[in-house]
């Protein structure tokens, strides 16, 4: 609004009223002639009951309006009609709320356990890969591990996969893990209990690779008992054999691998602390070879307890490499019993060229 506008607006006698005091062209330039923004002024305005606003050279570069500017009812008001800063009641504040779209987009997802996540639409589940670890501390895990090519197999199942029995490719003479077991075990309830441990694939060998050891071995003893855990001591005292202990699963988990790398011969252990399985052609396992109920049967019914308490998800992969190592170590075992074996009947078989030659007979001097 210009100032032709203005005069128009108020009437000549009060435009010249105002215009002719200073600080009432500067309020009306300020908010009616600047198009920018209301101007931010400090509040010290003395406001008095006259036509004009008593603005002093002290307050007038204080002056703000902080109450509506007063005037005579026959001029008109042109201060701010509403306050500089208006409150807002509790129920003027916006609320946050959700639509139901962003709501389904921030909503929390369920986890999907392995063997519900391909039933899920457009769920995919993720890769299933073989139970091999990765070269770690032999404290906290065990290297993945080479298996002999007679018992070779590759797991691709998840901790709630099936159980399948373990291919053998060796000879047509090897021991069939539903041979006749030992006396001891035949009439116990472990071989029952030791399958039933888990349906996972690698610990279905596991149990098949001692029955075989057991219906082949002759050797029996006792393992080392360094480092064994006391429930393992408690658990060969028990009479029920087929209860086991209850224990926790990283306590637990921890004295079973410092027992079972305590047992180990040393060529197996290197100096970053991981397990060796290139064996050594002398190597005849003399510390871990040892069959009957006190011997590697009871190593593999302490790791029974372990994995019984694992969950079923993340995947424990500490507790299933030691799994896949004492089978590894069993298989060794087993095959040097096999070859120990197959050797002691070739050497009976054996016909030398002597027992070829005709017997001589025996000359008698006649008187």
């Amino acid at each position: 609004m210009d100032h032709e506008d203005y005069e128009d607006f108020l009437g000549q006698e009060a435009y010249e009223d105002h215009v002719m005091n200073p600080f009432d062209d500067f309020l009306h330039k300020a908010f009616y002639a600047n198009p920018g923004p209301t101007p931010e002024i400090e509040s010290n305005v003395t406001v008095s009951p006259s036509h004009h606003v008593n603005a002093s050279m002290d307050n007038r570069s204080n002056a703000s309006p902080s109450g509506p500017v007063h005037v005579p009812s026959n001029d008109v008001d042109f201060s701010p009609s509403a306050p500089v800063e208006p409150t807002l009641s509790p129920s003027d504040h916006p609320t946050h709320a959700l639509s139901d779209d962003v709501a389904t987009l921030i909503k929390p997802t369920p986890a999907l356990s392995l063997s519900t996540a391909s039933s899920q639409p457009g769920i995919s589940a993720p890769p299933k890969e073989p139970l091999v670890p990765s070269s770690t501390e032999a404290s906290s895990s065990v290297t993945s591990m080479p298996v002999s090519p007679s018992t070779q197999t590759t797991s691709t199942t998840s901790p709630t996969g099936t159980a399948t029995q373990m291919d053998v490719d060796g000879d047509d003479d090897a021991p069939d893990s539903t041979m006749a077991l030992p006396t001891w075990l035949r009439n116990s309830k472990m071989p029952d209990y030791l399958r039933g441990v888990s349906k996972e694939k690698a610990w279905q060998e596991l149990v098949t690779s001692l029955f075989m050891f057991e219906a082949v071995n002759t050797t029996t003893g006792n393992l080392p008992t360094t480092s064994r855990p006391d429930e393992v001591a408690s658990w060969i005292k028990s009479k029920k054999k087929d209860l086991p202990p209850e224990v926790d699963v990283d306590p637990y988990g921890s004295s079973f691998m410092a027992w079972w790398i305590a047992i180990q011969p040393r060529w197996r252990l290197t100096d970053n602390a991981t397990f060796v399985y290139d064996v050594p052609s002398d190597e005849d396992w003399h510390f871990l070879h040892k069959g009957g109920s006190a011997g590697l049967y009871v190593v593999v019914v302490a790791l029974s307890w372990w994995i019984r308490v694992l969950p079923a998800e993340p995947l424990p992969l500490r507790a299933w490499s030691a799994v896949r190592d004492v089978r590894w170590v069993i298989d060794q075992i087993c095959m040097k019993v096999s070859s120990n074996s197959k050797g002691t009947k070739r050497a009976r078989n054996v016909i030398t060229p002597e027992a070829t030659q005709p017997s001589k007979a025996k000359r008698h001097r006649s008187d």
